[in-house]
Order: C-alpha cells, then structure tokens, then sequence
C-alpha cells in the first residue's frame, strides 16, 4: 500500500512539474505575466513602504554594500579596461560636441551660470587675494617700470640718449656689480609693499569688465569654434594613461571616501527624508514616481524570461528546479496518508 501511494505521488509530482513547465514556456506565458503583475499592483496598492520595510534595514543594506563591501582588485581592473575600449571607440572620429551638446543646451548651461554672480564676485576677490596674483601684478608692474626707463620717447627721440642709458648702466655694473640687483629688489619690495592700491584697482577693473555681456560673448565666441570639434580632437588634451590615471584617482577617493562618517550622515538623512516623504504612501504611488509602469515590467518580463526559461527547459533544469521544491510535499507522511 506504501508504494501505490508512492507511486501515485509519483506521478501526480511529474504531472503538477509538466504544468508548471507547460505555463511558463507555452504562449499562454504572457497572458500570465500579465496576470500576475496586475494581482502584484493590486496587492501593493494596499500596502505602504512602512508597511513592508522600515528606514533602519534600509540604511543597514546601504551601509553593508556602500561602506563596508570589500571591492576586490577585478572591478577597478574591469572599469580600467572598458574605459580603455571607450577612448579607443571610433564613434569618437565621427562625433562632433555640436551632436552632444546643442546650442540650446549650451546656451541654458551659460545662462544658469551667469547668474551666479556671488560665485564671480567671490572667485575675483580670493584670486586678487592669493600672494601669487599680488607677485603677478608686481613683476608686470617692474617690468614695465624698467621697459619705460629704457625705451621711452625720450631716448628713442634724442640722438644718442639709449646708448648713453646703456653705458651709464655698464659702468654703475662694473663700479658696483651687486648694485642694480639690490636696486631691482628694493623696487620690486615697494611696489609689493604698495600694491594694496592697485589689487583694489585691478578688482573693481575686472568685476566691471566681466559682467555677464562680456562673458556670454566670449564664452559663445569660444562655443562656436569648440562645437565643430571632433570628440577625438581631445584625446591630445586627455591621453589613454590620463585617463586611467584618473580613474585609479577616482577609485582611490571613493573607497576613502566612504568610509568617512560624512558620507554615512548624508546617506541616513536621504533614507530618512525618502521615508518621511514617501512612507506612507502606497507602493504603487512610489513606483509611479520612479516612472516604473505596469507595461514596463511586462515587457521587460517578456524580453528576458522566455529565452532564459526555454533554454532551462532544455537543459533539464527547469524540472530540476520544480521537483526539489515540490518533492518534499508530495512524498511527504502527510500527503500519503491522504492519498
């Protein structure tokens, strides 16, 4: 008695292992698909985020992948070399910046940006502050200084005048040769000691000369040679080994990066400000949020299930899979004392 009972589990497991393949490989797949997402959406729209996870296992799973993931040497190796297949992609020799980047969208970039005008005023004001610019505008001002003192009208206009500067130098040289570098110091030391004066002058010159007029055409004059430009054109300024270079950088920033307690502080307040927006809201409302449609996941299902499912089938696996989830249950003391 036993082994009728097993036998008819038997086959009753290899009849229910033939349905289910039957369903999920025959036409009737989509129709089922179909069915089944929208009994999901009926599901969820009864249902909240709050109701299904809360911010802490959220910010738990980030931490463990985002911070604490150990990234092993193949991916940066990997990225590596698919952004060395990128550099290389012909694609780059067909393309200019005009098929990227339109006029308009140029245009948008520029406009947004002259209308930060804290922003110019603020990097005008710490650029004049910075010693090297105050060195800069010294070294002009000496070296105009010395250009006047021996090519001026003067002494091209009166016979004789430029070559008694010169002489005159040549013998102050050789009665005191560390002279005139003394005197070079001494002026440069006081024009930097006075140039407080001119800094100013020279803000208020450019604050006033790059306004948004001014800006906008040279930044629309530079646009219109730029956008006529091959991509591949900067690979001259951008080379295969800068690239990587930038990459092993970038790479190096980020694992640093997120170890850092900051990092850890904006990814809880995302969480937390995401579920106080949105936890209790119905999943079907988030999902609509994110743009995710029923029909999108119908046919995303339909794009990728029915090759992957066939060719399980065809493997044997797919049966595989339906017997060591059912088995259990059909020869199970319970279900053969049923039958």
């Amino acid at each position: 008695m036993p082994d009728s009972k097993k036998n008819i589990a038997n086959q009753l497991l290899e009849a229910q292992i033939a349905f289910f393949i039957e369903q999920v490989t025959s036409d009737g797949f989509e129709q089922l698909v179909k069915d089944e997402i929208d009994y999901f959406y009926s599901i969820i729209d009864t249902l909240t985020l709050n109701d299904v996870v809360n911010p802490d296992q959220i910010k738990q799973t980030t931490q463990k992948y985002s911070q604490e993931l150990e990234i092993h040497g193949a991916v940066p190796e990997l990225l590596g070399e698919i952004a060395q297949h990128v550099y290389d992609h012909p694609a780059h020799e067909n393309t200019l910046v005009n098929d990227i980047v339109t006029d308009q969208q140029f245009k948008d970039i520029l406009e947004k940006t002259l209308e930060m005008d804290d922003l110019r005023e603020r990097a005008i004001k710490q650029a004049i502050a910075n010693p090297i610019y105050a060195a800069l505008v010294s070294d002009l001002l000496y070296n105009g200084i010395k250009d006047y003192a021996t090519d001026n009208a003067v002494t091209k206009n009166i016979p004789g005048a430029s070559s008694m500067m010169k002489l005159g130098k040549n013998m102050m040289n050789k009665a005191a040769p560390k002279l005139e570098k003394a005197i070079e110091d001494n002026v440069k030391r006081f024009i930097e000691k006075n140039a407080s004066a001119t800094l100013k002058q020279s803000e208020k010159f450019l604050t006033k000369t790059l306004n948004n007029e001014k800006i906008s055409e040279i930044s629309l004059d530079i646009w219109d040679k730029a956008k006529l430009q091959k991509l591949s054109s900067f690979r001259k300024a951008l080379t295969a080994d800068d690239l990587q270079d930038f990459l092993v950088m970038g790479y190096d920033y980020w694992i640093a990066f997120r170890k850092t307690a900051y990092y850890a502080s904006l990814v809880d307040s995302g969480v937390d400000f995401f579920f106080n927006k949105y936890g209790d809201s119905p999943l079907t409302l988030i999902l609509e949020e994110v743009s995710i449609e029923k029909s999108m996941l119908s046919d995303d299902a339909m794009r990728f299930a029915p090759p992957i499912l066939e060719m399980l089938k065809e493997k044997g696996i797919l049966a595989d899979i339906f017997r060591r989830r059912l088995e259990p249950f059909f020869l199970s003391e319970s279900t053969l004392a049923i039958l």
